[in-house]
C-alpha cells in the first residue's frame, strides 16, 4: 500500500495523531498554535476551584485567564510529576499571555538555587539582568549599570518578606521600556515561603510568576495561604487511569479521522490493548493505577507508527474490518522495545 492507501485503510488523515513530529517531549504551541493546541487533553488538568483560571475546553483553550495588572502579579503554581504535562501547560500559559496582552512575553526562566527565599529572589534578579543583556545584545559597558545595582544591593534585611524588592524595582527602571510583560518561570525551590517571597520581591517587575513543582504539600499550602491576599492559582497535571486513557486515545483518534470516516472508535487499537498499558514491567504484570500523559503518548505513538510499518507491505484487503490491529501483545512488544538499554526506563 502507498502511504495514502494505508492511512485510508486505517481511517486516519495522518500518523501524527497522538503526538506531533516536533523535538522535545513537551508540547509548545507558541510557534504554531493552530496545529499544536488540539493535542492538549483537558482530562489531564484540574484547576481546584481557582478564581483566576478555569478549565480547558476540549480543544485545549483555557476559558478564563487573569489580565495583566501592573503591580499585581499572579503566582500560577503548576503541580505535576515527571511527564504529566506540567511543562506543556506552562507553554500553553505563555501562549495565552501573548494572546491577551498582544505582546510576546519577556520570559525569564530561573532554576532556583535553594529553599532560601532571599537567595532565590536574588537569583531572579540576576537572571533578569542576563536576559536583558542577551535580548538587547548589550556589551559590557552598556550592562555595567545593571551589575552595579546588583552588586551594591544587600537585599534590604529590614524587609524579610520581600528581599531585593528595591533592587528589582531599580532593574525595572534601568530596563525600561520593557519588551512585553515579564514572565518568570521558576524551577526547583519547592517551598511555599520561597514562592511567596519571590512573588512579593518581583511585584514591581513581573506580570506573571509561574512555578513548576512536584511538591504537592507546598503547592497546596502556598495556594491556601495566599489566595486571600494575593492573586494565586493552582493547576494540577494529573496522571490518567484506564478509563481516562481510553478517552484520551479516542479524542486524539477522532481528531485524526478524515471526513466521512466510519465510527470505528479506537481502531487501529483493540480496546483490550489499553489494559497492557496498566501493568508493571515485572514478570507478574501487576496492575498500575495511573500513567502520565507523556508516557502514554510515547507508547501509543510508537505502537501506531510500528503498526503502520508492519501493515504497509500488505494490501488493504488483508486488514481486518474494522482495522483493529494493535492488540495487547502488540503493546507489550512496543513496551519491551522502549525499555531496551539506552531508551526510557519502563515501569
Amino acid at each position: 500500500m502507498t502511504d495514502d492507501e494505508l492511512l485510508g485503510a486505517l481511517h486516519l488523515k495522518t500518523l501524527e495523531v497522538i503526538r506531533p513530529s516536533v523535538e522535545g517531549k513537551e508540547l509548545n504551541p507558541v510557534s504554531d498554535p493552530t496545529t499544536i493546541v488540539p493535542y492538549y487533553f483537558n482530562g489531564v488538568y484540574s484547576f481546584d476551584g481557582n478564581e483566576w483560571l478555569t478549565e480547558m475546553t476540549t480543544s485545549g483553550v483555557i476559558k478564563e485567564f487573569p489580565d495583566w495588572d501592573p503591580g499585581k502579579p499572579i503566582l500560577i503554581l503548576v503541580l505535576g510529576t515527571s511527564l504529566t504535562g506540567r511543562s506543556s501547560f506552562t507553554n500553553l500559559l505563555l501562549l495565552k499571555i501573548a494572546l491577551i496582552t498582544n505582546q510576546d512575553p519577556f520570559l525569564v526562566s530561573v532554576d532556583l538555587p535553594s529553599r532560601d527565599p532571599a537567595a532565590c529572589a536574588r537569583e531572579m534578579a540576576r537572571h533578569f539582568i542576563l536576559r536583558v543583556v542577551a535580548a538587547r545584545k548589550l556589551d559590557a559597558a552598556a550592562a555595567q549599570s545593571f551589575w552595579d545595582a546588583f552588586n551594591q544591593d544587600d537585599g534590604n534585611p529590614g524587609s524579610p518578606d520581600a528581599p531585593y524588592a528595591a533592587l528589582i524595582s531599580t532593574l525595572r527602571t534601568l530596563a525600561e521600556p520593557l519588551e512585553g510583560p515579564v514572565v518568570f518561570v521558576l524551577h526547583n525551590g519547592d517551598d511555599d515561603d520561597v514562592w511567596t517571597c519571590c512573588l512579593r520581591a518581583t511585584r514591581s517587575l513581573a506580570a506573571y510568576v509561574i512555578a513548576e513543582t512536584g511538591d504537592a504539600d507546598n503547592a497546596r499550602s502556598a495556594n491556601d495561604s495566599l489566595k486571600s491576599k494575593q492573586r494565586v492559582a493552582l493547576v494540577v497535571a494529573n496522571e490518567l487511569g484506564l478509563d481516562a486513557s481510553v478517552a484520551y486515545l479516542q479524542y486524539r483518534l477522532s481528531a485524526g479521522r478524515p471526513p466521512g470516516a466510519p465510527p470505528v472508535r479506537l481502531a487501529p487499537f483493540v480496546r483490550d490493548a489499553m489494559h497492557a498499558l496498566f501493568e508493571d514491567n515485572t514478570g507478574e504484570r501487576k496492575a498500575v493505577a495511573t500513567r502520565s500523559i507523556g508516557w502514554l503518548a510515547e507508547t501509543l505513538d510508537k505502537a501506531l507508527r510500528h503498526a503502520a510499518m508492519t501493515w504497509q507491505p500488505k494490501t488493504a484487503a488483508e486488514l481486518p474490518s474494522p482495522p483493529e490491529v494493535i492488540t495487547r501483545e502488540f503493546i507489550l512488544t512496543i513496551r519491551n522495545d522502549l525499555n531496551r538499554p539506552g531508551k526510557r526506563k519502563d515501569v
